[in-house]
């Protein structure tokens, strides 16, 4: 058997009758062009080349195998030069990462996303603000779903980056409903609901402990909003969680919304989408949000 590379090696010899420019156009030694031919004719059984002193000539068979193998490299040109990169770009790869905080309202939607895209090949990692940040300037991911405030929005579009608008994130206080029942399973009055929660930690994300005046002994930290959610739903505590975010969450039976009971109010963020300006992945991002638009 012969390979590709002793063809092609082959009909430039075939070309240029001089071994040395071959081997200068296909970025061989001069030896490794020869080798390449020898290999070949001993698969073929049968010489290509007439060697002279100083130069190389076609055989009369090496002559009819040329003309036999010329529209098999034009063919094999067009798969490299067209055809192969055109099927390589139409999967297109997007690496997102994302916080804590949109795995549930977001990883259902980037499904959906890829179901109506059917060349899109999506991955996604959960990783903190910071570690996305430092992924996107080293070129690690494609596109961070992140809170920013106005400071570090300016500062990314300052280093050349973009960010899409994706939504306002609100929070609400919650704690888990059975602490607050009485023997009929009513909710209990409200002097007798505030004696409850003094005697309830709150729960709450690391970076919330400078935004809410609420002392250290109080707190109970945790990673994600989710794990914010079970401890409440198991009577943890009580905390806030992003009720336009975490799906269902004002109709789970299991919560008590705190509003009327809890003075402390955690201010609503914004969230973006940051890419690359210019790069790839602006068009994903905007038929994502066309998507999250037409789903509300």
């Amino acid at each position: 058997s012969f390979t590709l590379q002793q063809l092609k090696v082959f009909s430039s010899v075939a070309k240029t009758l001089n071994l040395r420019q071959t081997a200068d156009q296909l970025f061989l030694t001069p030896p490794a062009v020869t080798k390449q031919l020898q290999n070949l004719e001993l698969a073929l059984g049968f010489d290509l080349l007439v060697r002279h002193k100083n130069r190389v000539s076609l055989s009369d068979k090496g002559e009819r195998f040329y003309q036999k193998i010329i529209p098999i490299l034009q063919e094999i040109n067009v798969l490299e030069e067209v055809e192969v990169p055109a099927i390589r770009e139409s999967y297109t790869l997007v690496r997102f990462a994302m916080s804590h905080i949109f795995e549930q309202s977001l990883l259902s939607m980037l499904c959906r996303l890829k179901k109506v895209k059917k060349h899109l090949e999506v991955d996604v990692a959960v990783m903190s603000k910071k570690a996305q940040l430092n992924a996107l300037k080293a070129n690690k991911i494609d596109v961070a779903i992140v809170v920013l405030s106005d400071d570090e929005l300016k500062a990314l579009q300052k280093d050349d980056f973009q960010a899409f608008h994706y939504k306002a994130i609100v929070f609400h206080p919650y704690i888990a409903r059975k602490l607050l029942l009485d023997d009929h399973q009513h909710i209990l009055e409200a002097s007798k609901r505030q004696k409850i929660l003094s005697g309830q930690k709150a729960v709450l994300i690391d970076s919330d402990v400078n935004l809410l005046p609420i002392p250290e002994r109080n707190i109970r930290y945790m990673n994600s909003y989710l794990s914010i959610y079970n401890a409440i739903v198991s009577g943890l505590g009580y905390g806030f969680l992003p009720s336009n975010l975490i799906q269902n969450i004002a109709k789970d039976p299991s919560l008590y919304q705190l509003d009327k009971e809890i003075s402390v109010k955690k201010p609503p963020v914004e969230s973006y989408f940051v890419c690359l300006k210019g790069g790839r992945a602006k068009n994903i991002i905007e038929e994502l949000i066309q998507l999250i638009m037409k789903k509300v």
